[in-house]
Formats: structure tokens, C-alpha cells, sequence
């Protein structure tokens, strides 16, 4: 059921009717079919409609606008291919998808490892989407146990994102599309599909959330994640943030007290400020003698689900290929070497509960050598337990940077710094390093220490929050929100301030602003 905000043309005051009298292209708006996304995005295509004059048109999976949060209230055109194949137009972009979807299976006939294959060579209309539907392939019913492509699921998916490409691409053409406005960057969302799409045709591409945006000012950008930090990043906060407030603010985030807008506050929780209990006390006992006679290794696990190439390519196929073939490499290498296991905090929530411990149970006799994690540690008693650690592109590589070590990751990380990290170019590199561990240079320096802490300030508090905060909008790195939860809050907001207008928003200004400095 849609719910509807109260008084939202007075608090959006905006003007989206299509006019033949404005300039001849337009901007094409991906729907999230979610409140705050959608509500942000309006307020960025409203100040790129104003700037510019020309049109806007969305671009959604519901085929009836009424449907669509916030957008259901404006006079604005919306496409969607669901229900619109009758037409002859549509019907010549379903057989194009056809067409290229035959094309996929028999061009997978002449390779061995066809999911690779996909992820790393797929595209559609020069648009690399493999990997895209490779993700939410696996996102739910544990796929990535077995994926295949010859499964009914996975075809649908694969056609799915092709009708999708050559629908957006029918829509650029026939409307003219200059400016692209997105709020997503994962899966086979439309989102991701005209992001993608539009840097690589050189459309003015933009991704908006929370309190952020971004131009993409190249396709590679649009490949992997959004909030990476570049030099130019680095230099600007050295001159602006001094190395006290780096400390404090390290600090207090160690001890729990402090939540970014990047790590999810409950995932904080789960990590840092605990309470450790008795058995945490044994473990470290436990692990302080192992220490005494072997070197200590932690393996921090990602949720196998979660869009392993939401960081771009990674060395292996995901995060559950890359666990068991970590697991079976110490398998085969039981040296000095003593293994901590530590599947990701939040693994309840994709339903991976005890897959790790059946691994580890499996093949028990030959891992006398690994442990388990316990669940209530803090990762901070954890790296003082460990010698090094091993991962792909999760912050808490990161955070043992902080700690003073480096790590290895497998993927394209949005914090990598080459002072930092071990980042394996393959296979062979990766397990080479793991099993080399005891001859490499891990300890950091305190230059290098700072460094990683104001790395981390950045992507915590600066990448994804360049705009001042809304007096309206929910702050939903604070508050997790349903979507009725939302609206609710949103109209106690309105009804407290008469005659508020958007307009007048320490947000909409911001973004305004910011998008002048970065629109050309």
C-alpha cells in the first residue's frame, strides 16, 4: 500500500509538466520505489530542470505512476517496460533482448568457466552488466553455493537487465537525455543500468543519497564504488583536519561512541563497545599462549550474499569462493600458522547463519589448526590478538590499518592506499602472500598509522556527506526507517513548520550549490 506525505506540492513547490517550449533534451530519473531516495533525487532534478529548462522523465519498474512513492503527486512523465511490450516500439526492443540473450548462450559454449566469463565479460550495448546480474542472482536462495547459468532463475535475471539496457538506451534517443540522475549503485537496478549507460555515452551523470552527490566523471567510476577515496581526497583533508581531531575522533568510534554514515550503526554496535564476557576472557587466554609458538591469522568474512562486485572485479568469483578456497589452501598448508575465523556481523540478516561451521566442521580433521571467532568480541581485543589478517574490500582492513598492520585484501576497496595494503593482482599473488606472511614488512609506522585513520574519518564523515543535513528529512544514518515509519516522521516534520518550502532547506541549498561547482 502506497502512503502518501501530507501537503507535498506546498512543501514541493515543483513544476515537472512537459513542456514542447523547452530546450530540446532532458533528464532521465531512475525510481528506487523509496521515499527518501526518490524525495532526493526530485530536489536534484528540480535544480537541474531550473538550471537547464528541459524536461524530466522517470524511468521505473512500476508501470503506473500512482504507485510510485513521491513521484505519484507530480505531473511528470514515467516509462516502464512492464506492461508496455503490446506496443510495436516495445515489441522491437523485447526481440533485440532476445536476440542478445541467444547471443550470451552461445558465446558461453566456447568458454570453460562460464560465470567468470559473465561477470568479467558480459555487455550489453558496450555496457558491462554480467557482474551486475550475477549479484542479484545470488542475493537471495543461496545461489552462490552453485551458480549456474542454465538454471530458470538465473535466465530470467540475464533477461531482465538486457530488456532493461535496451530500454534505457530507447529512452536516451528518443527524449534527448543530457542529464541522468540515480540513486543506486547495485544489482540490476535501473539505477546502476543508466548510471553505467550514461557515463559511458557521456551523458552528465549523477548519484545522490543520504546526504551526498557525485558527478561521475568517467565510465570506470560508475564500476565500482562511489565513495572511494582518491589523493586529491587525502590532501584536501590534511589541510583541513588536523591530526587531534583524526585522534578523537578514531577514538571514540573505537569505543563505539561514535557512528559514521558508511559502516551501518548497528554493525558498529556489533563490533566495537561491547561488553566482552567470560568467555571472551578464556578466548584471549586461550589465544595469548597459542601466540607463544604460532603466528596468529584472522580471516574476516563478508556476507556471501551482499554484491561482492559492488568494488568492481574482485580475484575471486565472490566472498563464499574466496572463503573456500582460503579454507582449502590451509588445508593443504597446515604450518605454524594458527587461523581465526570471523564471519561478517551481520550475516543474519541474508540467512547464512552456520554455513562458515559447516565448512569448518567438514573438514575438521584437517583444521585442527582454525578456530572460530566467538561472536561478543571487540575487533580492537581481536587485533591484538592476531598477527595479520586477510579479507576483501570490508572496512575492517582498514580498521587493523588503524590498529597498525597491514592487511590483504582481494578486490578493489574503496579506502586502498598502497602504503596500506597487500592488494594481490590473482590467485597465485594472493596465496603467495598468505603463505609468505612471516617474511613481509606488516607493521606500519606512525605516518602510515594517521594516514589510515584519516582515511577513515573520510569515508565515515566526508565521502558520502557532502551536503548539509535537511530540517525535514529523516536522518536515516541514524534512524532505520520503514517506509510507513518514514512518511510518518516526515509529516510531524511538515505539520510543525507552516508554509515550509524545500526551497529554503539547508539541503536543497547545499545541493544546489554543490552542483554548480561540479555540473560542468
Amino acid at each position: 500500500m502506497l502512503i502518501k506525505t501530507k501537503n507535498f506540492k506546498k512543501v514541493f513547490p515543483f513544476n515537472f509538466k512537459y513542456s514542447k517550449s523547452k530546450k530540446n533534451y532532458g533528464i532521465l530519473v531512475s525510481d528506487r520505489i523509496q521515499t527518501d531516495a526518490n524525495l532526493r533525487s526530485l530536489i536534484l532534478t528540480n535544480i537541474i530542470k531550473e538550471k537547464y529548462n528541459c524536461n524530466a522523465y522517470i524511468v521505473s519498474d512500476v508501470n503506473d505512476k500512482k504507485n510510485i512513492p513521491v513521484y505519484n503527486n507530480l505531473d511528470i512523465k514515467n516509462f516502464s517496460i512492464n506492461l508496455k511490450l503490446k506496443s510495436f516500439k516495445y515489441f522491437f526492443i523485447l526481440l533485440a533482448s532476445f536476440f542478445d540473450l541467444l547471443v550470451f548462450y552461445f558465446k558461453t559454449l566456447f568458454v570453460d568457466d562460464k560465470i567468470n566469463w559473465l561477470i568479467k565479460n558480459f555487455k550489453c550495448k558496450k555496457i558491462k552488466i554480467g557482474d551486475l546480474v550475477y549479484d542479484i542472482y545470488i542475493r537471495y536462495d543461496l545461489k552462490f553455493f552453485n551458480p549456474s547459468i542454465y538454471e530458470i532463475k538465473f535466465f530470467k535475471l540475464l533477461l531482465i537487465g538486457i530488456l532493461k539496457t535496451h530500454f534505457i538506451d530507447y529512452l536516451v534517443k528518443k527524449n534527448n537525455i543530457k542529464f541522468i540522475v540515480s540513486t543506486q549503485m547495485s544489482f540490476t537496478s535501473y539505477g546502476n543500468l543508466v548510471s553505467r549507460y550514461g557515463t559511458k555515452f557521456k551523458l552528465k551523470t549523477f548519484i545522490t543519497a543520504y546526504n551526498f552527490i557525485k558527478k561521475f566523471n568517467s565510465h570506470n567510476e560508475t564500476l565500482t564504488s562511489p565513495f572511494k577515496i582518491r589523493k586529491k581526497n587525502i590532501k584536501k583533508n590534511i589541510k583541513k583536519i588536523g591530526i587531534n581531531k583524526i585522534e578523537k575522533f578514531y577514538n571514540l568510534r573505537k569505543g563505539g561512541k561514535l557512528y559514521g554514515s558508511y559502516v551501518p550503526i548497528n554493525t558498529i554496535k556489533k563490533v566495537y563497545g561491547l561488553n566482552e564476557d567470560n568467555k571472551i576472557v578464556k578466548f584471549t587466554k586461550k589465544m595469548n599462549k597459542i601466540k607463544k609458538n604460532h603466528q596468529v591469522n584472522v580471516l574476516a568474512l563478508h556476507c556471501f550474499s551482499d554484491s561482492p562486485h559492488l568494488c568492481a572485479d574482485m580475484i575471486f568469483r565472490d566472498y563464499y569462493d574466496q572463503f573456500l578456497q582460503t579454507i582449502n589452501f590451509i588445508r593443504n598448508n597446515n604450518e605454524k600458522t594458527f587461523w581465526i575465523i570471523k564471519p561478517h556481523p551481520a550475516r543474519s540478516q541474508y540467512h547464512e547463519e552456520g554455513i562458515i561451521e559447516k565448512i569448518i566442521y567438514r573438514y575438521k580433521n584437517e583444521l585442527e589448526n582454525v578456530i572460530m571467532c566467538p561472536e561478543k568480541i571487540n575487533n580492537s581485543t581481536l587485533f591484538k590478538l592476531s598477527d595479520n589478517l586477510i579479507n576483501c574490500v570490508s572496512t575492517i582492513s582498514l580498521e587493523f590499518a588503524c590498529h597498525g598492520k597491514r592487511s590483504i585484501i582481494a578486490g578493489d576497496a574503496p579506502y586502498f592506499h598502497k602504503d596500506l595494503f597487500f592488494k594481490p593482482k590473482n590467485k597465485k599473488e594472493y596465496f603467495n602472500l598468505i603463505k609468505n606472511f612471516h617474511k613481509l614488512k606488516t607493521k606500519l609506522n606512525n605516518k602510515e598509522i594517521i594516514l589510515a585513520k584519516r582515511i577513515l574519518y573520510l569515508i565515515e564523515k566526508e565521502t558520502n556527506n557532502n551536503l548539509r543535513k535537511s530540517k525535514i528529512l529523516p536522518d536515516i544514518a541514524l534512524y532505520k526507517m520503514d517506509e510507513k515509519s518514514y512518511v510518518k516522521y516526515f509529516n510531524k516534520k511538515i505539520e510543525k513548520r507552516n508554509n515550509f518550502s524545500i526551497l529554503n532547506d539547508p539541503l536543497y541549498k547545499s545541493l544546489d550549490s554543490q552542483l554548480s561547482k561540479i555540473i560542468v
